[in-house]
């Protein structure tokens, strides 16, 4: 019996053990399961987290590879980009200056003023780009080999221009630095594409309508005279609007001829008339000119300007009113209606050219005639 007790006891007691073991393995256990629980809570917050960075990431990356694209198709940003490409950040940031930006309905023009300077002389000269959505037109980009800084000063071009047969003149001598587009001529010139001086030496007094010269174009960098051309053209109101720009071309003043907007061809029925008004207008940069004379005769021949068949033939059916000579004050605008009236046995219709027109019959000795008529 004392044995039964005994044994009743002892597994009581290794029950009572396992119990509180048991026990505290639950407690162990279930501690143990709580903190994973809070960590797996705690790190799928963080993941979130990590997640919506992540997302705000990629769409940040996405806004800036769109702005790169958008950047990289600008007009604008194409044309540093091309000028960059080829002369380098550098005399890009020394040259090159104030771009502008034109849009069309087929393309976008982009100008940048490109700054040349040689010893004294400076000019901006004008790089244009034509951006179209497959391709780009560029015209006066410098190329390798005629950058600056140029060696041949102007007065240097002019001299070598001489010494390989340009004529002199009893006009002065003028000397330009101009991009060269010659690229139609096959093979290409050596200076085709190029910045060069342009030596001209002219025939014809500045007031001619048209003034026939030679020019000799030389390489700015090493001296070499290309080629000597020949050539023809006219000053232009930019070339004059100011008394100094007049003076330096011996320009006392002008008279400028302003048409309206005529045809392109003008067609006249037999026995009928076209009638259109010219504005006249005297500006001086001399006090002592303060008025010319200005002759108004279809049968007048101004002795600089360059006539033809086709304007002996016009001065028969063109009238002026007012003519004669008139004089023409400082400031002061004259309009002068003019006639082309077809005679009753031509043919059933008289074509006739608005160049025929230009500035036909007008003139007064010794004074410049601009006029805006479209050739």
């Amino acid at each position: 019996m004392a044995d039964s007790t005994l044994a009743i006891k002892a597994f009581a007691i290794i029950m009572a053990i396992a119990f509180v073991a048991s026990a505290l393995i639950l407690i162990d256990t279930n501690n143990k399961y709580r903190d994973l629980t809070d960590r797996y809570s705690s790190q799928s917050t963080q993941i979130a987290q990590l997640q919506s960075k992540l997302n705000q990431t990629e769409a940040s990356l996405q806004s800036l590879n769109t702005t790169l694209t958008n950047l990289a198709n600008n007009p604008l940003v194409k044309a540093a980009t091309t000028i960059i490409s080829r002369v380098g950040v550098d005399y890009f940031n020394t040259y090159f200056h104030d771009p502008t930006v034109e849009t069309d309905v087929n393309f976008t023009k982009v100008e940048y003023k490109y700054h040349i300077v040689v010893d004294g002389y400076t000019v901006d000269r004008d790089v244009t780009f034509y951006v179209y959505s497959n391709r780009v037109f560029k015209y006066g980009l410098p190329v390798e080999g005629n950058l600056q800084p140029f060696n041949v000063s102007k007065e240097e071009a002019i001299q070598l221009a001489l010494n390989v047969g340009l004529p002199s003149s009893n006009y002065p001598l003028e000397a330009e630095i101009h991009w060269d587009s010659n690229t139609d001529i096959r093979p290409l010139p050596p200076y085709a594409d190029k910045y060069v001086w342009v030596v001209t030496s002219w025939s014809d007094p500045p007031w001619a309508w048209t003034r026939t010269e030679r020019h000799a174009l030389v390489d700015p960098n090493t001296g070499q005279v290309y080629v000597i051309h020949s050539g023809g053209s006219g000053l232009v109101e930019s070339q004059v609007d100011t008394a100094a720009e007049a003076k330096a071309l011996g320009i006392d003043g002008y008279v400028k001829l302003e048409y309206p907007k005529l045809p392109q061809q003008i067609q006249i029925v037999k026995g009928g008339n076209y009638t259109f008004t010219i504005r006249a207008t005297f500006t001086s940069y001399n006090s002592s000119l303060q008025e010319v004379k200005l002759i108004v005769d279809p049968h007048y021949v101004d002795p600089y300007q360059i006539q033809s068949n086709m304007a002996d033939k016009v001065r028969e059916v063109l009238s002026y009113e007012p003519g004669g000579i008139i004089t023409l004050r400082v400031g002061e605008t004259v309009n002068i209606t003019a006639t082309v009236r077809v005679p009753d046995d031509v043919v059933q219709v008289y074509f006739l050219h608005r160049w025929a027109l230009n500035g036909l019959g007008i003139g007064a000795d010794g004074v410049l005639f601009l006029s805006d008529l479209e050739a």
